[in-house]
């Protein structure tokens, strides 16, 4: 009944675990059907609706007590009841010592604090848990150094989010201030090689249009050295994206390179002409490159592809 819930979240459902709630409401299981129900409130964005299951949980929650608070806290920091999300969180660490969900409390914990106008204890609370490093976390604190005045500390975090984290939801958040702490902070412009970092994660995460963007911009600030490295990757990035014709006049355009990059390049337009399903051109390249560069990795790739 409660996976059903969690599962479908129905009005059926809901009343199901409710009724059992009640029925053994002075309980460890009726505890448990609680927050069944609190949680399921939750994933269903109802904050407000999950406060009064999640009270009901708490006098007998026993083993499951750092649930309950957590989503508890949850509930109230995003139903915009500040006061009572600190309060519920605010000695999390102190009550469920070994919980699982500490640095998840502190982060909501941290949020409520920046919006009830208290960056600076948010910073102390969330410097405490910076390892392992996990995006929601950074995000907030960057938050939190930005709410304080102090933009240099929340640039530093919000760089290393969007240039070392990119595929994360977070760094999607943090684009829009870097230009607004850059010029607030006055640092340093971030180096090529951690722009280059970027845009190689985004590759290798498959955002290929994203991974296109970055590339294309790096190929007008590398020295001339660096910039054939920079467009076979961005026609790579191009031809998973199904821009094929732009791809092409990208790598016919890269002169005689090191041999990994004219590996590469070879490989690229053999794709090409596989996905044209031009067989014979195909062929000839999977040849030149058997020819040419015969112990290269993008001969196998072409050939196991």
């Amino acid at each position: 009944m409660a996976r059903q819930l969690i599962q479908d979240r129905t009005p059926a459902a809901y009343a199901g675990v409710q009724a059992y709630a009640v029925r053994h409401s002075r309980e460890d299981a009726g505890a448990l059907a609680w927050l069944v129900i609190g949680y399921a409130r939750v994933l269903d964005h109802n904050y407000a609706q999950a406060i009064e299951p999640l009270n009901r949980a708490k006098p007998h929650a026993g083993d499951i007590g750092d649930y309950v608070s957590y989503y508890l806290g949850t509930a109230y920091y995003q139903s915009g009841h500040l006061a009572e999300a600190a309060a519920t969180l605010n000695s999390f660490d102190k009550s469920y010592p070994e919980s699982l969900l500490i640095r998840d409390a502190h982060v909501v914990y941290a949020n409520a604090l920046i919006a009830d106008g208290k960056p600076g204890d948010a910073i102390d609370l969330l410097e405490k848990d910076r390892q392992p490093i996990r995006a929601d976390l950074e995000l907030i604190l960057g938050r939190a150094y930005e709410a304080d005045n102090q933009p240099a500390k929340a640039l530093t975090i919000f760089r290393n989010l969007y240039y070392t984290m990119p595929l994360s939801w977070e760094a999607s958040q943090v684009q829009g201030d870097l230009g607004k702490l850059e010029s607030a902070s006055q640092v340093a412009p971030v180096s090529l090689d951690v722009k280059r970092t970027r845009a190689d994660l985004l590759d290798k995460g498959k955002q290929f249009a994203e991974a296109a963007n970055d590339y294309r911009d790096l190929i007008n600030e590398v020295p001339p050295e660096q910039r054939p490295q920079i467009q076979v990757e961005l026609a790579d990035a191009l031809r998973h994206t199904g821009q094929q014709k732009e791809a092409r006049k990208m790598l016919e355009s890269i002169p005689d390179f090191t041999p990994e990059v004219n590996a590469q390049k070879l490989f690229n337009l053999g794709e090409i002409a596989r996905s044209a399903n031009d067989d014979d051109e195909f062929l000839r390249i999977v040849g030149q490159l058997r020819e040419q560069y015969p112990a290269s990795p993008w001969l196998e790739q072409s050939l196991l592809s």
